[in-house]
């Protein structure tokens, strides 16, 4: 039958493949502010406005589980980094371990040839969380990220042994040497 892990991961790709109507298959809806707020990210700030782009920003479904709506309260600035910080480890600090999230990433990696920037989408989606919630999560996943033109990649996230730094860099290339600033 598989492991818990296992059959979450098959739920969530069967959930994401059926959604493909104009309609989530949780019927959640996607709050404007979700959408301003990736906006923002996806312009490329002046030097000077750079202190204000957001490294990362977590979205999470409001309590009556009808919208995907904006955390204030868990977001990170580049003006709050300073050139020690590991903004991959800090979003992972942010997560909880209990709960699914969203949550958009400015992502900083390096292959042999250029240093890239991209943004990413990550659906956390840990092995505590309960199971209505997961469903709800995934089956809203591909409406939010069709919703997000401009996403690199959305990189599924099922439980804290899956939230590693040379996953990702195989996701986002396979020639990528140093990711966050960390090599690989």
């Amino acid at each position: 039958m598989g492991t818990e892990r296992e059959r979450t991961h098959s739920l969530t790709h069967s959930l994401c493949e059926c959604n493909t109507g104009s309609e989530m298959a949780s019927g959640v809806q996607i709050n404007g502010k979700v959408l301003s707020v990736f906006a923002e990210m996806k312009v490329h700030k002046t030097s000077e406005d750079v202190k204000k782009r957001k490294k990362f920003a977590i979205f999470k479904l409001n309590d009556e589980k009808t919208e995907i709506i904006y955390d204030e309260e868990n977001v990170l600035l580049f003006g709050q980094m300073d050139e020690d910080t590991d903004g991959f480890q800090l979003l992972y600090d942010t997560l909880p371990t209990n709960d699914c999230r969203y949550a958009i990433f400015d992502v900083c990696y390096e292959n042999k040839e250029s240093k890239k920037k991209d943004l990413i989408l990550l659906y956390w989606a840990p092995e505590n969380a309960s199971l209505k919630n997961r469903m709800i999560y995934a089956s809203s996943l591909k409406k939010l990220s069709s919703s997000l033109g401009g996403v690199k990649l959305t990189w599924e996230v099922v439980g804290q042994d899956a939230y590693d730094r040379k996953e990702l860099a195989a996701k986002l290339n396979q020639s990528v040497t140093k990711l966050e600033g960390k090599s690989t």
